[in-house]
């Protein structure tokens, strides 16, 4: 048969193919020891209306991004492989860099409210606020940092994570410490330089944050 013939069921041919590559991708990936990771960034200093945005982004190796644009700010969430989730997020700024923008901010956000906490830690209110009054668990739950005084107060998430890690059984590794961390470290960075520059994760003050992942332990 020619290697030009017309299959006889198309459709069933084309999703062939599809799931080839996709085995050929995840394949590679795991010779590489590649991980998916996913964020999103606040971005300034490009025009949402322009027409060679996507383009623009594409070009500059943002192709792994969806444009988003909320309450008129655009937005770039991503879902980038890459060794760690260190070299993700820097890689990323750097790519939107090239397309003529600044990150602004990485989500999701270090604030969290307590249905945040609960969608994150994939447990209930009622289970967080159990932990939070001390009437399960060891005590000792985070205080909330913003918005003390309402019906909504806000917690710092890297706490939070930190806390949960320590004493329930939600995670097996401190990967979601880790990864509020770096967040934290990213954002602050992000902040003091003001869009001058790439951002250097060498300097970051745990020089190799993702030597956490692998211990049994985080303090």
């Amino acid at each position: 048969m020619s290697i030009w013939s017309t299959p006889k069921n198309p459709e069933n041919h084309a999703k062939q193919i599809d799931r080839y590559v996709a085995k050929l991708r995840t394949s590679e990936k795991r010779r590489l020891n590649m991980e998916n990771f996913n964020f999103l960034f606040v971005i300034d200093g490009l025009d949402a209306a322009a027409d060679d945005l996507e383009a623009r982004l594409y070009e500059a190796g943002c192709s792994d991004a969806l444009i988003g644009v909320r309450k008129g700010v655009v937005t770039l969430d991503f879902d980038r492989e890459a060794k760690n989730f260190a070299q993700a997020l820097v890689s990323a700024i750097d790519d939107v860099r090239r397309a003529g923008g600044k990150v602004v901010s990485v989500e999701p956000d270090p604030l969290v409210t307590l249905s945040d906490i609960a969608a994150r830690a994939e447990l209930s209110k009622q289970a967080i606020s159990h932990y939070i009054n001390a009437e399960r668990g060891p005590g000792g739950f985070p205080a909330p940092s913003r918005r003390v005084s309402t019906d909504s107060p806000l917690w710092e998430w890297m706490e939070v994570a930190h806390w949960l890690y320590k004493n329930t059984d939600r995670w097996s590794t401190a990967r979601p410490v880790v990864y509020a961390k770096l967040i934290n470290w990213v954002n602050d960075r992000l902040s003091q330089r003001n869009g001058r520059g790439g951002l250097c994760i060498s300097n970051y003050s745990a020089s190799s944050p993702y030597a956490y992942e692998r211990r049994d332990d985080y303090s």
